[in-house]
């Protein structure tokens, strides 16, 4: 095996992409609606990495102008997420046939073997149409239903200029026929079939470059399961034939609004606690902020990056009567921690911490760079936190510390972020030893409903208004470090 390149991707590269594909999907571009999506951040576009894995073998292998890809199957089995290094890998390469391999610090993300043909007619003349001047930039949202028998068309076209420059290689050896082909399969995905919660797992198609090329390709849906979220995708157009596997990704995981949850408070009981709830814009920190509010407390949440997510929520609560502010927190930032504290005034009673990086599994060896980036979060920034909170006299500080019962079950995949955990477990009983006036209430939560708990499979997870009803109330006495 020979590695061919590394690199990383940056947003402007995903810019540069969709605008050369045409597949603006959010889950590829907007870190804020990509936080709410099954893998918590911007990822790249699998057809993306897959077109520079065969860019990077052809300027290494440089065969003939005129050759002809006949043949391609991938399998895209992890997300590529920005910044991170990606290594093409060329696994092997027979007469005609090219197996490569893209990889994330050594964990498979793609897979493909490509067939090329030196001998036959080359690429048809043809010329393909031109990019509209201004493309569709948003996806259709389908449901499972819908898609059953579902059948429809796309427009073919390329940005011949976007197109060498993006790939110089693959244009100048496969045509840009096939380089439009092999474009509009992630346009097909993203942005129309399933559309906006897709999620590309596998091709296997085939191409006829003697073909003139076509206008439009045709699809249609073939198995369809709904237990599953799978949609398989079947190609019936000029010069390109073959299937695409694909899931239809959940949905954003919704929280109860404010008028479910009053009918479970009582009328002030929550009146004696300000709080800063950190990472208070979703999830548990926005069901914690809706549970005070009703039982006439004070929260105060930070946002790092759903501006918009902590602005409806103080919205809704302020609506109701009752007070709520918002104030921008990068936790890991000193300043950012300060002027969290600042929006918090002189005198509040508690902190509830929910900030935390995407939770995702993954194979390989235990990684320290994704350990240190859930201890920056955990630990680091929870210890500084705390320690400005102190410094400002907060004597009787009451602090939430959510932990997971993933500790105790050791699952496979996720041995970094239980490691951080633990440690910011030990960090919390530190704390209270050397500040008698603190106090921090710390639970192993078992899986509840949130964004960062999102699967395929739909696996039960318990209501979180249920579980933050109760450690709010505990929060209500001073808790000692673990209740």
């Amino acid at each position: 095996m020979t590695a061919l390149q590394t690199r990383r991707y940056d947003a402007r590269d995903q810019e540069r992409f969709a605008e050369l594909s045409g597949d603006y999907n959010p889950l590829h571009l907007d870190p804020i609606a990509a936080r709410r999506q099954i893998f918590g951040e911007v990822v790249v576009h699998g057809m993306h990495a897959l077109l520079d894995a065969l860019e990077t073998y052809l300027a290494y292998a440089r065969p003939a102008a005129g050759a002809a890809l006949t043949r391609l199957s991938a399998s895209f089995r992890n997300p590529i997420p920005l910044g991170r290094t990606v290594t093409t890998v060329l696994v092997g390469h027979d007469t005609g046939e090219v197996r490569l391999e893209v990889r994330v610090a050594d964990v498979p993300a793609l897979s493909l073997r490509a067939t090329l043909a030196t001998d036959g007619p080359g690429p048809h003349p043809g010329a393909v149409p031109a990019a509209p001047s201004e493309p569709t930039r948003q996806p259709r949202e389908r449901s499972l239903v819908e898609l059953v028998e579902h059948c429809g068309e796309l427009g073919l076209w390329i940005d011949s200029e976007a197109a060498r420059a993006n790939f110089p290689h693959s244009f100048e050896t496969l045509g840009a026929a096939t380089l439009a082909r092999l474009l509009v399969l992630t346009r097909l995905v993203g942005m129309d079939c399933p559309g906006l919660r897709s999620m590309f797992i596998a091709l296997d198609v085939e191409f006829d470059a003697s073909v003139a090329p076509s206008e439009v390709l045709h699809y249609r849906s073939g198995k369809v399961s709904e237990a599953a979220s799978f949609i398989q995708v079947l190609l019936e157009s000029a010069g390109l034939s073959g299937k695409l596997d694909t899931l239809c990704r959940p949905a954003p995981q919704a929280q109860a609004g404010l008028g479910i949850v009053a009918e479970r408070v009582t009328p002030g009981e929550f009146a004696a606690q300000r709080a800063l709830i950190v990472g208070g814009s979703r999830g548990l920190g926005e069901v914690t902020a809706r549970i005070l509010a009703a039982g006439g407390g004070q929260p105060i949440i930070s946002y790092h990056q759903g501006r918009d997510d902590a602005e409806a929520l103080c919205n809704e609560i302020r609506a109701s009567g009752a007070t709520c502010r918002s104030v921008r927190c990068d936790i890991t930032q000193s300043e950012d921690i300060e002027r969290a504290l600042d929006a918090c005034g002189d005198a509040f009673s508690h902190i509830y911490y929910f900030a935390t990086p995407p939770i995702l599994k993954h194979r390989g060896r235990f990684d320290e760079r994704i350990y240190q980036r859930f201890a920056a979060v955990y630990v680091d920034a929870f210890g500084e936190l705390c320690s400005a909170a102190l410094a400002r006299g907060c004597d009787g500080l009451a602090v939430f510390y959510p932990s997971s019962t993933i500790i105790d079950e050791e699952l496979a995949g996720l041995e970094e972020y239980r490691a951080a955990k633990l440690a910011g477990e030990a960090l919390c009983e530190r704390l209270v030893r050397r500040h008698p006036g603190l106090r921090i209430g710390v639970r192993r939560l078992s899986r509840v409903a949130t964004d960062q708990t999102l699967t395929l499979a739909g696996t039960p997870a318990a209501d979180p208004l249920d579980a933050m009803l109760d450690i709010v109330r505990e929060m209500n006495h001073a808790p000692t470090r673990r209740f």
